[in-house]
């Protein structure tokens, strides 16, 4: 630029010097050495500006007309906006059921003519070297879904040697795939930013920001409600009217789906005593928004704000996020709390609010909590911690309805028709598969204990090129019991092996489930299967405390709360290779110093 103007400066000068003569030296203009007429020295100007503009336009021109050459060789890091194109022979959704949220991390936004975004997020599309024909965007691998299993996926991919501009992401959230099963901790209670919980933090890896896909060359495209699906030619179309392509594979990591509770409206808005049902099947934005009696049913218009203040569901970072707001802006001395259901999520969450000062009441079905990873006598002890932090406990009682009255939650009703009030209602009772788009176009197993996309082995579909990986995938019973895997350790797995075998390397599914949960002050962490003909336990809740589930002296299952990193490693290989332990001598332990020293020379 310096030179530029240096070199156009002297030409001026000269041409000055050459055509332009001094009239009246007392009415001049100095520039440079000329000395020259005011009102002449005005319309040079003018002239040689006006060329000079032209010239600059022209040279723009001319130099940039190759860009779209230069896009497939430079590095990825030019930010396009998406723009409205029609989408071609491709199978239309539904428009009334088109808002499918194609992700664990929560629902879409819907991206505006100037390519912004409502919400709190931004629309991005970093382009890779994919190649382009009219609308449609080629990749080699595309991803339909931008929950953690996305941000898994990318990681594998990137660790194996993908080329730069190999993956795109097609993605419902405004924000990078992130590890929602964290937010119900800090981020919940004021103390952290969504950012600051991006995949895959939760395996204690790098966090996946922005620039992280922008450096590894992966095209990630948000706020991409997808509306039109392809599985023959393992292409999809999104509401703004981009097409995407898998020359190698489709890749389907739609997540899950939380499970509903029925709500019961108050007489003064609706029909006397009428029922609100919406079935597993149905995506967040199914029903016609124009149907004034069915907005209550769903969140409106993508989400934007609650159906029912003081209603919360733990499926989605959007939901939790409007959960953070809720307690933030409520009076905890005169607000109450209700959380259904005894999942970790759900003591987490009960744990957070107890400790930002709300009364909280933690219903639950079972008789004891967490009942997927802890024994009776470990459900027992942090049933106590919880209730002496000031949780009360409701076990056996099952959630039949959620009530309301005047378009806001109340409370809900339990078993024997008993009502409990509460301002704040969170519910999280399981999920499902996000199975409603590929419904009638790719084969499912239902009538099994986790149904979802039936997969084999290497988690092909029985489509040719399209695979299915994370929560939505049903994996051979052979290969895992599915129902240990939960969260991040199943994205984590199934996500490396298919990166395996998508870049033709070896592999075998390694199934290794992991539960982990933190409650005010402590943590703690669970390996294997908790199953065996013998359970021991070791230490106390205020230290550390070390249980172990075996059979015939093989540990099947290791829990640590507390400790340090060493022994969280010696009881994740323990239950990994089901060590072989002496059961005389693990008699006689009675503290957890001595189960370590055991564990060591066996």
């Amino acid at each position: 630029k310096r030179f530029l103007f240096l070199g156009v400066k002297s030409w001026i000068k000269c041409l000055l010097e050459k055509y332009v003569s001094v009239t009246d030296p007392d009415q001049s203009l100095a520039y440079g050495s000329c000395q020259i007429s005011t009102r002449r020295s005005y319309i040079v100007s003018f002239i040689l500006t006006a060329l000079v503009s032209f010239s600059g336009a022209f040279m723009g021109i001319f130099l940039y007309t190759p860009s779209k050459i230069v896009n497939k060789i430079c590095v990825p890091s030019v930010v396009v906006k998406e723009k409205k194109r029609p989408i071609e022979n491709l199978t239309l959704i539904d428009p009334k059921k088109s808002g499918v949220s194609l992700s664990s991390g929560g629902p879409a936004r819907k991206t505006s003519g100037n390519g912004s975004t409502s919400g709190h997020g931004i629309g991005l599309a970093v382009w890779g070297g994919s190649s382009r024909s009219n609308n449609c965007l080629e990749f080699d691998y595309v991803v339909a879904g931008g929950g953690a299993t996305a941000g898994y996926f990318a990681k594998a991919m990137v660790e194996k040697g993908l080329p730069i501009g190999g993956l795109a992401i097609v993605s419902s959230d405004a924000f990078p795939p992130c590890e929602i099963r964290l937010l119900t901790n800090l981020f919940l209670a004021g103390k952290a930013e969504i950012d600051e919980f991006y995949t895959c933090v939760g395996g204690d890896f790098e966090r996946q920001n922005h620039h992280w896909y922008i450096k590894n060359g992966i095209s990630l495209h948000l706020s991409s409600v997808i509306v039109a699906v392809d599985l023959e030619e393992k292409t999809i179309g999104t509401r703004n009217g981009l097409t995407f392509k898998a020359t190698k594979a489709l890749i389907i990591a739609s997540g899950s789906v939380g499970k509903k509770i029925d709500v019961i409206e108050d007489t003064s808005i609706f029909s006397p005593g009428r029922t609100y049902t919406r079935t597993l099947t149905d995506p967040p934005n199914a029903i016609d928004f124009s149907d004034s009696e069915q907005i209550p049913v769903v969140r409106k218009a993508l989400y934007s704000k609650p159906c029912y203040p003081g209603l919360y569901y733990l499926s989605t970072v959007d939901e939790i996020q409007l959960l953070k707001h809720a307690l933030s802006g409520s009076n905890p001395s005169t607000t109450n709390c209700l959380v259904i259901g005894g999942g970790i999520m759900n003591i987490q969450c009960a744990a957070t609010m107890a400790g930002m000062g709300f009364t909280v009441k933690l219903i639950i079905e079972s008789t004891s909590i967490i009942e997927s990873c802890l024994s009776s006598e470990l459900s027992k002890i942090y049933e106590n911690f919880l209730k002496h932090k000031g949780i009360i406990i409701l076990k056996g009682q099952a959630c039949t309805n959620i009530l309301t009255k005047d378009g806001k939650v109340v409370g809900c009703q339990i078993a024997h028709d008993e009502i409990i009030h509460g301002e704040i209602v969170v519910v999280n009772v399981g999920t499902q598969p996000n199975v409603y788009l590929w419904q009638g176009k790719i084969l499912l197993q239902e009538n099994v204990l986790r149904p979802g996309i039936s997969v084999d082995s290497c988690l092909r579909t029985n489509i040719s090129g399209v695979y299915a990986v994370g929560g939505v995938a049903c994996l051979p019973f052979f290969m895992c019991e599915q129902s240990q895997l939960e969260h991040y350790p199943l994205a984590a797995q199934t996500t490396d092996h298919l990166a395996n075998i998508l870049l033709g390397l070896p592999s075998q599914l390694q199934c290794d489930p992991f539960h982990s949960c933190s409650l005010f002050d402590i943590s703690w962490h669970f390996w294997g299967e908790p199953t065996g003909s013998q359970h021991v336990i070791f230490g106390d809740v205020k230290s550390k405390l070390v249980a172990l589930w075996l059979w015939e002296g093989r540990i099947l299952g290791a829990f640590i709360q507390g400790g340090n990193e060493t022994e969280k490693q010696l009881l994740h290989q323990a239950a990994h290779t089901e060590k072989l332990v002496n059961l005389k001598l693990l008699k006689v332990v009675s503290t957890p110093e001595q189960l370590f020293e055991l564990l060591l020379c066996c």
